[in-house]
């Protein structure tokens, strides 16, 4: 069986989103490990590229979802169908952390432990668990978008 060639934009939004997951992942441990306090330093800088690079790859995925839709027809909303169970349950739970770890300060803040955030740091948590969220969904469905294409006839395969 002949195996299909990826689009551009899938053989870029994969490996961004995974190496997106993995400084997340590390983000994350750091938040945590130096909660309550907020990121500084070095650490502070790569939270906030982490932050930046989720626009210009959510765009290339938006362009790769409507793509698909022009070509498949209506709409749809998040995708994960042609995800194996395992990664969808993968996907799922590192979602589900990404946003506890993004209102762990609030809550911190709010119960009075935390310091109160006034826009001029960045949350120790709040980085890597927005990007856990961003970055997992975005490979998700980027997964599940070229699997499900692996089903579709060629001659109605999205061209970008």
């Amino acid at each position: 069986m002949k195996s299909p060639v990826l689009p551009f934009v899938d053989a870029l939004i994969l490996p961004i989103s995974t190496a997106g997951i993995a400084v997340s992942v590390v983000l994350s441990a750091w938040g945590v490990s130096i909660s309550p306090g907020p990121l500084e330093g070095p650490v502070a800088e790569i939270g906030k590229w982490t932050l930046l690079a989720i626009l210009p790859l959510g765009m290339l995925f938006v362009a790769r979802l409507q793509a698909r839709e022009r070509v498949a027809g209506a709409p749809r909303g998040p995708d994960y169908s042609g995800c194996p169970l395992w990664l969808r349950a993968i996907t799922y739970a590192m979602m589900v952390a990404g946003v506890l770890l993004f209102f762990y300060p609030a809550a911190l803040q709010f119960s009075g432990i935390g310091p109160v955030a006034d826009g001029a740091t960045l949350p120790s948590t709040l980085p890597g668990g927005f990007g856990l969220v961003a970055y997992t969904s975005i490979f998700g469905q980027s997964y599940s978008l070229i699997a499900l294409g692996k089903i579709v006839p060629k001659s109605s395969q999205p061209v970008l």
